[in-house]
């Protein structure tokens, strides 16, 4: 999805839930090219894979409607999923923050972690 598609979500009243899983990076580059950042403590990503922190949960301010949420726990994205569900004339977007070395479990246990 682009952005431009929360301005017709918004402009059409169209009820869609978007939750965006936000690592501040872009952790599959970093995986591929040098998985050693996620098994050394203390190693630093390439520079070219960090974000400039995006505050996706702003969409709703730049569009002119719709609901911005930001999450940092599991319980606060489903109090985030029940807030957006109780409002089904509008959409909503959560970010919902997760650690920067988090990974799915395929790429962890090929890194053997």
């Amino acid at each position: 999805m682009v952005s431009q598609a929360f301005s017709s979500f918004v402009q059409n009243n169209i009820p869609a839930i978007i939750v965006i899983v936000d690592n501040g990076s872009y952790a599959i580059e970093q995986f591929l090219i040098d998985g050693s950042f996620f098994t050394e403590p203390g190693k630093a990503p390439l520079d070219y894979v960090m974000l400039n922190g995006w505050k996706y949960e702003n969409m709703p301010h730049v569009y002119n409607g719709g609901i911005g949420l930001r999450v940092n726990t599991y319980e606060d994205l489903l109090g985030a999923l029940q807030h957006a569900h109780a409002r089904p004339d509008q959409p909503c977007v959560i970010a919902a923050q997760i650690p920067m070395k988090d990974l799915p479990a395929e790429n962890r246990a090929f890194l053997g972690i």
